[in-house]
C-alpha cells in the first residue's frame, strides 16, 4: 500500500475471492484485502492483478452531504485530491482503479458488519459478485446485497428456503434464475 495510512488495516481478509473489473479498458481482478476505519470513515485495502494496491476509502464530503444535507458548506479540512464519488484515494492515479470497483465497495460496506459470504454466479452471460450477510437476530438473517445496494432478505425452514424484502422504495420481483443460482452457491458456503 502507498498511502501513509495503509499500515492501519485493522482487519485482514484471508477469503475474499478475486474480481473482475476493468480499469482504463484493461481487464483486471482485484481483492479486498482489509479495511481501516476511524471513528466515521471506513477504508478498504485493495489489490488488482497489476500489483496496484492502495487504500479507498469513503469519501469525507459525500459523508457530510449525508450528515447535513448540505454540500455546497462542507467545511475548510483537508480533503482527498479527488472528491465526488463514494470513495477516494491519496493518489489522482488510482482515480480509474476506485471508479472500476466502486459499486463492490459499496456492496461490501453492507454485510462487513456480519458473517458474510461473497459469492460469484454466472448470471445472464456474466459474473454477478453477490454479497450475503448472515445475522443470527433477524427472522430473516440472511441479507443479499449486490449491484450496490441491499436486494431481498432469506432464511431457511426446514430445509426450504424463503425470501422476502425490506426495500420501500424500488421494489421489483426476484428473478428465479437468479435467485436459485444465489440460492445454490450460498448453500455450497454454509453449514447445515
Amino acid at each position: 500500500m502507498d498511502t501513509k495510512r495503509a499500515g492501519m488495516i485493522n482487519t485482514k481478509f484471508y477469503r475474499t475471492q478475486s474480481i473482475k473489473c476493468v480499469v482504463n479498458g484493461k481487464k483486471l481482478t482485484f481483492r479486498i484485502v482489509g479495511f481501516t476505519r476511524d471513528p466515521i470513515l471506513v477504508g478498504f485495502g485493495v489489490r488488482f492483478s497489476d500489483g496496484v494496491e492502495f487504500e479507498a476509502r469513503s469519501n469525507p464530503m459525500k459523508l457530510f452531504e449525508y450528515l447535513t444535507d448540505d454540500a455546497d458548506n462542507f467545511p475548510d479540512v483537508q480533503t482527498p485530491i479527488e472528491e465526488g464519488g463514494d470513495f477516494v484515494a491519496d493518489n489522482p492515479e488510482h482515480k480509474p482503479y476506485v471508479k472500476a470497483i466502486t459499486e463492490h465497495l459499496n456492496t461490501f460496506v453492507l454485510v462487513m458488519n456480519s458473517q458474510w459470504y461473497q459469492l460469484v454466479i454466472k448470471y445472464k452471460k456474466e459474473d454477478l459478485v453477490v454479497w450475503v450477510g448472515y445475522r443470527d437476530y433477524n427472522d430473516f438473517p440472511y441479507s443479499v446485497c449486490f449491484n450496490g445496494d441491499y436486494q431481498f432478505s432469506l432464511k431457511r425452514d426446514d430445509g426450504v428456503w424463503k425470501s422476502k424484502t425490506v426495500r420501500v422504495m424500488d421494489t421489483r420481483t426476484i428473478d428465479p434464475e437468479m435467485y436459485e443460482k444465489i440460492i445454490k452457491a450460498l448453500e455450497a458456503k454454509i453449514p447445515e
